[in-house]
């Protein structure tokens, strides 16, 4: 990933994604609209909890509160960002431990941000959900169990 300026809408992608590592979803709930929307990468709830469509800043921390306490992300990283007027893909490198789970999963997923003003319109996520139900059965485990 190249350096970028936080002022551009793909250096808040950027900003927001190296916090997200960390676990901290400081810069990204800073960064909402107060309309957003967040498009998660599966509509499945039975096999991950926080699948579905949220709405407005208190959706995006119900679901960022289903990730946090269902996932430890040991890497989320933009291997690439593309800006093209208000919309920013991205390419992420993630490794993740499902609660319960006995060792790391490793996968790729894809991002699409719309931004205006420095602000987050809308989030998707895009990744192979059906790699992630094989490769870490316990992830709908994990959902019930921290339900």
């Amino acid at each position: 990933m190249r350096a970028t300026n936080d002022a551009t809408a793909e250096g808040l992608v950027a900003r927001v994604a190296e916090a997200y590592e960390r676990g901290d979803f400081g810069p990204l709930l800073e960064s909402l609209d107060e309309n957003v929307v967040w498009i998660s990468a599966s509509a499945n709830r039975a096999a991950f909890r926080f699948a579905g469509i949220y709405r407005g800043r208190a959706g995006v921390l119900e679901v960022t509160s289903q990730i946090a306490v269902t996932l430890t992300f040991l890497k989320y990283r933009p291997r690439e960002i593309i800006c093209q007027g208000e919309t920013v893909w991205s390419l992420v490198d993630c490794e993740i431990v499902p609660l319960g789970a006995k060792r790391p999963v490793a996968f790729e997923m894809a991002t699409r941000f719309r931004i205006r003003g420095g602000r987050i319109l809308e989030y998707r996520g895009f990744v192979d959900t059906e790699y992630l139900k094989a490769t870490m059965p316990s992830v709908a485990d994990a959902a019930q169990t921290a339900a």
